[in-house]
């Protein structure tokens, strides 16, 4: 894909049931002084709410978060980064909410919320989706409400590309999963991870050393930090840190996490608080603090993403409907907003695809 050498493309997957978003936005993000240039948009698909794309960058996958539940391929045309759709398959659930592919890029993986369960769906020679497999996963939680069943939230794969890790927010765990030959989820219940009780376990990251995976939790606001053995496939708890400042008293809920690519600092979104938290942590051990929260000039910040270089964090206001750029600070990890803000119908996904 043609790209100059401080860019990069901007994929947002937004919802389209409530508002006149087109589906897919793509932009021209500028690496090193953190401008945005709008390409396109469409074409419209449902409720694209998160997104991910194959190593070479000539195929995007979005999911369809409705009760019906699909996936979609696009081709990205190599000259103008413009979406052709491809195909499409059912997400074998209800309300996907996640896609990402394996290390070896022949099945998409995917979390379905509502139902529960995670699937994974084969890609023929030129990333086109073929019918999959899928795997239940079954628990409760304390909250009532929102954890009277198992409500599959993320699809990870590990820094070594053996083990797949589903976040389970009604069940307070994370499943662990190998794949067998043709791409199916094989699941090892010996090496599920327990979170606490009404944590709601939603989205995690990885370490850049792989060494430490973190675990944020939409329901208590809380990120807790495992060391993470790629060999057996098990993690064990090493801290746990709170994701608004001491003393708030309102409602708020943890959505997105992501490691700094320096290893130093680990970034959570706070929707209902609207902001990202800023921790810190501990390359050798794993354990992690807050060092401070930054509004996200917006409201309800469902996704956020790191720009490649790791200079700059952009983040998707859902209910403000706009993307704000900060810049980060690479030695504090403190982030300053650059006033670079773009108006996008409920933005709930941010990917980089194709940075050189």
């Amino acid at each position: 894909m043609t790209s100059s050498a401080k860019t990069s493309l901007l994929f947002v997957g937004t919802y389209t049931d409530k508002n006149e978003s087109e589906g897919i936005y793509t932009y021209r993000f500028d690496t090193e002084i953190g401008s945005l240039r709008k390409l396109h948009s469409g074409p419209k698909t449902a409720s694209p709410s998160f997104l991910a794309a194959n190593a070479a960058g000539t195929v995007l996958y979005a999911v369809n978060e409705t009760e019906t539940g699909e996936v979609t391929s696009f081709t990205v045309d190599p000259a103008d980064a413009s979406l052709t759709v491809q195909s499409t398959q059912k997400s074998m659930g209800i309300h996907p909410c996640h896609i990402i592919l394996d290390r070896a890029g022949k099945n998409v993986l995917v979390a379905n919320y509502t139902s529960g369960t995670a699937t994974s769906l084969g890609l023929g020679a030129d990333g086109s989706l073929k019918p999959g497999t899928t795997v239940q996963q079954r628990g409760t939680g304390p909250d009532k409400a929102r954890q009277e069943a198992a409500h599959a939230h993320s699809a990870n794969v590990d820094p070594s590309g053996k083990w797949i890790l589903v976040a389970d927010l009604g069940a307070d765990k994370v499943f662990v999963y190998s794949q067998n030959s043709s791409g199916a989820l094989v699941p090892h219940m010996d090496k599920t991870i327990s979170l606490k009780a009404g944590c709601g376990p939603r989205h995690l990251s990885f370490h850049p050393n792989g060494k430490f995976v973190y675990v944020i939790g939409e329901l208590n606001n809380t990120v807790t930090s495992f060391a993470w053995d790629a060999r057996t496939g098990t993690a064990k708890q090493v801290s746990s840190c709170p994701t608004v400042p001491t003393g708030f008293s309102g409602k708020s809920y943890c959505a997105d996490i992501h490691v700094h690519p320096n290893g130093r600092f680990v970034y959570g979104s706070n929707r209902g608080h609207d902001s990202i938290a800023i921790m810190k942590t501990d390359g050798k051990t794993g354990a992690i603090a807050l060092s401070g929260t930054e509004s996200v000039r917006g409201k309800w910040p469902r996704n956020f993403a790191i720009a490649p270089g790791g200079q700059f964090l952009l983040v998707a206001g859902q209910n403000s409907n706009h993307i704000s750029v900060f810049k980060i600070d690479q030695i504090t990890g403190n982030l300053t907003a650059t006033g670079t803000d773009i108006t996008v119908p409920s933005p709930v996904c941010l990917l980089f695809v194709g940075a050189k």
